[in-house]
């Protein structure tokens, strides 16, 4: 491809980005309608526009506009687009996990992204059930679980079983050291009046920052 042409599809992504911007600070225009102008001449390939797209997108509605247009247009199969467009349905309301469970379906390899954003759309919506059978999917697919993973999981449990469970996995991978999941823990183990497991946790957490600093 001609340089003068590369240059001029950088200059027509760069100003479509800031109109885009423009049109989601005005709740009354939104910019789905002008996607096929953007991407006119741009190939089979993601652009700055859709990612733009979900990132002022406000509404559930908005999203499944920009999702059809997605599979229309050949984009769903980019695995940072979908990702995206699952972590807003799964984080939104009104039927939003739904949507979020039929775009997480059709993925063939989800990634840790796409498992964390249902897993934690399964906690908001108090179904952590769900949010355990889809961590033992992950760990049959053989997906390994990061920190965020636990956080949403020990923040979703509405009984001590599951949550002794959960923590007994932080352990297992290695998580215990992280703030963020320790935290979780103890404010659940509080949650439920089991103080001293709650001290326990934090005992160990002051202990192993404790071994981490003298190495």
């Amino acid at each position: 491809m001609p340089l003068s042409s590369l240059h001029t599809k950088k200059k027509v992504l760069n100003a479509s980005t800031f109109h885009l911007k423009a049109f989601g600070n005005n709740s009354n225009k939104w910019p789905v309608r002008i996607m096929s102008k953007l991407l006119v001449g741009l190939g089979p390939k993601p652009s700055p526009p859709i990612i733009v797209l979900i990132e002022i997108c406000r509404s559930l509605n908005e999203l499944k506009q920009i999702h059809a247009y997605t599979i229309t247009n050949g984009l769903s199969h980019f695995t940072y687009i979908t990702s995206k467009l699952l972590a807003f349905s799964a984080h939104s309301s009104n039927g939003g996990l739904h949507h979020a469970e039929t775009i997480f379906n059709r993925i063939p390899i989800p990634n840790i992204f796409d498992f964390n954003s249902m897993i934690m759309g399964f906690s908001q919506n108090l179904q952590p059930e769900k949010g355990l059978l889809l961590f033992t999917k992950m760990r049959r697919l053989g997906v390994e679980p990061n920190a965020r993973t636990f956080t949403a999981l020990v923040q979703s449990f509405v009984s001590l079983s599951l949550l002794d469970q959960v923590y007994g996995l932080v352990i297992r991978f290695g998580h215990t050291s992280d703030v963020y999941v320790t935290s979780s823990v103890i404010n659940m183990y509080s949650k439920y009046g089991s103080v001293d497991l709650a001290r326990r946790v934090f005992d160990e957490s002051l202990t192993r920052m404790w071994f981490v600093g003298q190495a």
